[in-house]
């Protein structure tokens, strides 16, 4: 972890690393699963405990940490062998369809003399129709059927499994009913991992890590040798752009630039961590109206800007007021505002001298950021402005115009 955001990543990493049951060391376990030499007065495993656990207990080299997503694969599994997709899919249209209406209050002392029309009642075949779409619609359960949740409350367990209320109602069922049929078909998959799963309330599934299993979890994350604590790899890796940062040319970057930059490399550094290609996108505000005024002001305060053998050694000094001068120029003076529009048009044609002043300020913001970027120890940024998108831009409204959707308006097209 970098030096500069530790509270930030550590925060992150305990909130990603909760679905890791083996890393919820202050859990509570019942002291009846665990031997009698490691039973604790309290059954709340404390990490001096886990420690000790963890030296005792030597780590099995085909064990695995099984998290929420083994947890909800499984869930998924099982929903698919109970029940059909297209029977919950038409339970769905008859609640529905079979919903009764809810009456509006009148306000009292009011009569409303054009009541609203009610609606006509759907007949049959519409009915029918319905519920033959929603059928040819179903598909099989995914991990959001699941609904596999940490648990709410430390008593509750480790996760819950709250699928039961809203199958049950879909196919009919009592939702206890529903809840024991999932418990019945996951019981095989997990009985040497987790306690009898329990239903609570209307039918939410408790379910809960044993102890050795934890033991052995933290055994083998302290056994890791690469350094991973044991948590595997993605085991399919995507490449994963974030865009964070993105300061504007010529400008200061301000605390939310700050804030962005700090949470873009914090989770960057997680997924590289899980395995992931990870693009570092700094999309800085480099292109737009803005650069035919700062461009001009450079014509008239910096000429040797505007010469490509001469612009690397002008020293443009502070840009915050650089901007400050030419925007206030703008303002007031209507020849220069005109001269700055005509920069712009200039400037997105490719004109050379307006190119080499737009890239000095360019130059210069880049070693005012970096210099941020160096105190937050970012690395491995990949800069792609606004103006990477110019060349590209006449075949989007050569389209837009074929398409019908872009017209001439003032001078300009506008979709």
């Amino acid at each position: 972890m970098r030096g500069y955001c530790i509270a930030v990543q550590v925060v992150m990493s305990l909130a990603w690393l909760r679905h890791v049951p083996a890393f919820q060391v202050g859990r509570r376990i019942r002291a009846s699963t665990l031997p009698p030499s490691q039973r604790l007065d309290s059954v709340a495993l404390r990490p001096a405990r886990m420690m000790q656990l963890m030296m005792s207990t030597k780590a099995k080299t085909d064990f695995s940490l099984k998290s929420i997503d083994w947890l909800q694969d499984n869930v998924v599994e099982v929903l698919n062998e109970l029940y059909d997709p297209a029977d919950v899919a038409r339970g769905n249209v008859f609640a529905k369809l079979n919903k009764p209406k809810k009456k509006k209050k009148k306000k009292k002392g009011s009569e409303d003399e054009n009541p609203a029309p009610e609606k006509p009642e759907m007949s049959e075949s519409e009915k029918q129709a319905l519920v033959d779409a929603a059928v040819a619609q179903a598909k099989p359960f995914d991990r959001m059927d699941a609904m596999v949740t940490p648990a709410t409350r430390a008593e509750f367990g480790d996760y819950q499994v709250n699928a039961a209320m809203g199958l049950a109602k879909s196919l009919g069922m009592n939702p206890r009913e529903c809840a024991q049929q999932i418990i019945d078909a996951l019981k095989p998959r997990l009985e040497t991992l987790m306690e009898e799963p329990e239903i609570a309330g209307p039918g939410f599934v408790n379910l809960r890590f044993q102890g050795a299993y934890l033991q052995q979890a933290v055994s083998a994350m302290a056994a890791d040798a690469n350094g991973r604590l044991a948590i595997p790899k993605a085991s399919n890796p995507q490449r994963i752009v974030v865009d964070f940062s993105s300061p504007n040319i010529a400008k200061e970057m301000h605390v939310g630039h700050l804030r962005s930059t700090i949470i873009g490399d914090t989770l960057c550094n997680l997924l590289e961590f899980l395995g992931h290609d990870v693009v570092r996108l700094n999309h800085v505000g480099d292109w737009g109206t803005q650069f035919g005024m700062l461009v001009e002001h450079l014509r008239d305060e910096y000429p040797a800007a505007l010469n490509k053998d001469t612009a690397e050694s002008v020293d443009l000094g502070d840009l915050v007021l650089l901007y400050k001068a030419a925007k206030q120029r703008f303002d007031v003076d209507e020849d220069f505002k005109t001269r700055a529009r005509g920069g712009v048009v200039k400037l997105q044609a490719g004109n050379p001298d307006e190119i080499v002043a737009w890239e000095a300020l360019c130059t210069a913001s880049r070693v005012e950021y970096q210099k941020i970027y160096d105190v937050l120890n970012i690395e491995g940024l990949v800069e792609r402005g606004e103006s990477f998108y110019n060349p590209y831009l006449n075949d989007v409204i050569e389209e837009l115009e074929k398409l019908g959707l872009a017209a001439e308006s003032d001078g300009a097209t506008v979709v």
